[in-house]
């Protein structure tokens, strides 16, 4: 539901696991190694598990579009859109419930997943009328109230003002020398015994570049003379931080 190149940030995440694997084998053998990635390997395996399981039995192949339970994705309700998924019994007599339509819940159409699943099309447009029917912040608590995974469908902006990010502080704010106030998320994964925190801004092009002379070992004249004649550059700041 989100339009960003997921596969990018997939494999990212894919090498950076990679990367932790790796070194914790070198910690264990003491021997390193080379770690090669493709992004079709990162996402192939990313999708198996959901999108093309039914391809995995070799000889009984099932096109995957077939076997889809069609898991509900996105509704309009009067005033926005909501997602709503319904995929177990027991959320699809929530649902029911929920939309005043107890009669649907021993229709045989849709009596258990399989047959909601053939019937997915009758389902979705059925679905989709009586969510028409309501506003949507009532008719999501009446779907939290029936257990029925629910949620509204956040602009980018809103989701600045959500309740659960502002009270669980995944977005904090940094002042930036060159740029003012900034926004960032916090890292995701949180250590009990070491924290992780940002502890400075990501620096401008070459904004490392004395710093990790020296460390390579050169003096700050040295350092200087690569700067003046150009060997090394960095990115300038105007006099409004850009």
């Amino acid at each position: 539901m989100v339009r960003t190149i997921i596969a990018d940030y997939t494999t990212a995440l894919t090498t950076a696991q990679a990367i932790s694997a790796a070194l914790f084998a070198r910690a264990r053998s003491g021997q390193g190694q080379h770690v090669r990635i493709a992004m079709l390997d990162a996402m192939v395996a990313y999708l198996w598990p959901e999108a093309m399981a039914t391809l995995t039995f070799v000889g009984n192949e099932i096109d995957p579009s077939e076997a889809d339970q069609g898991p509900d994705l996105v509704f309009a309700a009067q005033d926005r859109y909501l997602t709503a998924a319904a995929l177990s019994d027991d959320e699809w007599t929530g649902m029911c419930r929920a939309l005043n339509r107890r009669d649907l819940i021993d229709n045989p159409r849709f009596r258990t997943a399989h047959d909601r699943s053939i019937h997915a099309v009758e389902r979705r447009e059925i679905v989709s009328a009586e969510l028409e029917k309501w506003a949507a912040h009532e008719i999501l608590q009446r779907l939290l109230a029936n257990d029925v995974p629910s949620a509204p469908l956040l602009s980018r902006f809103e989701l600045l003002q959500d309740q659960q990010v502002r009270e669980t502080h995944i977005l904090e704010e940094f002042q930036s020398e060159a740029f003012g106030k900034v926004r960032m998320p916090r890292p995701a994964a949180r250590f009990d015994r070491t924290p992780a925190r940002v502890r400075a801004m990501a620096p401008r092009l070459g904004g490392d570049n004395a710093a990790i002379l020296q460390e390579l070992g050169y003096g700050e004249d040295e350092v200087a003379r690569l700067e003046s004649n150009r060997t090394v550059r960095h990115q300038p700041t105007d006099s409004h931080g850009r």
